[in-house]
């Protein structure tokens, strides 16, 4: 999927936006906003950008397991993903279906984004781990 073929959603303008927003990340339907922050398809992705070591490893496992089902970046850098069923690691742990984000630290427009990604989920009931 293109990154122009998914819809605009804006995270801030309006409580309409925020609402698409929110609608979005729930339902795991990709979307892009006028800026940085994109949300694609585990089949979509494109990479581990600037993601910690432990991070960039769970991702490519559950890739590799067929369990990545969506990802939401900063730039090109993965912040929240979505785990469609269990995962293994090679260090013998396993990594829960659901919601996932980085503990990772980026710039501030990441950290606000990682804010608002965060809020949306918790405001549509979801739990991240």
């Amino acid at each position: 999927m293109s990154y122009s073929s998914v819809p605009q959603v804006r995270v801030h303008k309006s409580w309409a936006g925020r609402d698409k927003f929110r609608d979005a990340l729930a339902a795991r339907i990709p979307f892009a906003t006028s800026g940085s922050l994109q949300g694609l398809l585990g089949r979509d992705w494109f990479g581990t950008g600037r993601l910690n070591k432990l991070d960039s490893e769970r991702l490519y496992d559950a890739r590799d397991q067929g369990a990545l089902g969506f990802v939401v970046y900063s730039y090109a850098t993965p912040i929240f993903w979505y785990i469609t069923k269990a995962v293994k690691h090679g260090d013998g742990t396993r990594t829960r279906r659901g919601w996932h984000q980085t503990a990772q630290k980026f710039s501030v427009t990441t950290s606000k984004q990682q804010g608002a990604v965060g809020g949306a989920l918790a405001i549509a009931g979801i739990e991240v781990q």
